[in-house]
Parts: structure tokens; sequence; C-alpha cells
């Protein structure tokens, strides 16, 4: 069973995520997505930690393919320094930043961010970053699936890219 945590934002992710009386949870369409994400600025709140995973499920193929390296994981906390940055980044990409380049550390601080707390407007601001990033990074997920995956052109639209949210409650079976 899903429980929900405690707070008006994490009341709209649950709301937005979870069905059959908490038992199960929704992954979300890039669309809907980027409403849940709307709805979240609204409420000029914010939240511990904040997950989006995105996927490509084809349902003529019958396949799944995770894009991790697309994935977006923000965490607030009560202070931020630059060497908490700097570590969080590290520790999400798996690598010190000297191995990494300028157009890494930039996307990175984009799917990475931190936050603080008591601030709800940087918090809107790196969600709407990162879905402008996806947005942008579409082309290149379906060259993926087309170049690395084998999926034919025409049998892309057979399937979506879709996103399970985790906001450090939820861990269940994912449709």
């Amino acid at each position: 069973m899903i429980q929900k945590k405690a707070g008006f934002l994490n009341e709209v992710i649950y709301n937005n995520i979870v069905f059959c009386d908490g038992k199960w949870q929704w992954s979300l369409s890039l669309n809907n997505l980027s409403w849940l994400i709307k709805e979240i600025i609204q409420t000029h709140a914010t939240t511990e930690y904040l997950r989006f995973d995105p996927f490509y499920r084809n349902l003529k193929e019958k396949r799944q393919v995770n894009f991790d390296k697309y994935r977006f994981a923000i965490e607030c906390r009560n202070d931020i320094d630059e060497g908490a940055e700097k570590l969080y980044l590290e520790n999400c990409l798996g690598k010190s930043i000297v191995e990494m380049g300028v157009d890494e550390i930039r996307r990175g601080m984009i799917q990475f961010p931190l936050c603080r707390l008591d601030d709800p407007d940087t918090y809107a601001d790196k969600l709407r970053a990162y879905i402008e990033l996806f947005y942008k990074l579409v082309p290149e997920i379906r060259k993926q699936l087309i170049e690395r995956e084998g999926f034919k052109k025409e049998d892309l639209l057979f399937g979506e890219i879709s996103f399970e949210i985790n906001n450090s409650w939820v861990n269940m079976p994912i449709f």
C-alpha cells in the first residue's frame, strides 16, 4: 500500500499517480508529466525529493527501454553550498566533476539539481528547465530507439515515452 507523504505538494503528486486505493502507481506520458509539473509549480511548495525516470514502452514489440541517463532527480535541503552541489552531481552521475566536460556539467545541473526547502521559486525553475531539456532530447531518444535498440521507424508509433515518478515514498508496481 502506497502511503501519502505529508504536505500539499506530496498530495498533488500522490493524487496524480496512485490508484486503486493506494495499491498501484501509474506511469505518466510526457504530456501528463508536463501537466503534473504545472500543478506542482502552482502549489508554490517544495518536497525533499522528487525523481522522474523516463522509459519507452512499445506495445507491438512488447519491449521497454529505460533511459536512466535522462533521469531527473531534485533534492531539497535546509542548507546548500557549492560543495554539496558538486558532491550531489558526482554521486548522481557516478564520476568526478573533473572527468566531466562543460556540457555534461551543464546538463547534469539541470537533471540533478539541489534546491533549498524554503525556495519554491527556484524549485519551479528547476522543474521547468528539466521539461524544456527533455523536449529537446526527444529526437535523440528517437534516434537511439532506431539505431541502438533496433526499432523500426514505423513501429515507434506503437509506443510512447513515459515516466515513473518517485517521491521517496513511491515504490510499487507501475502500470
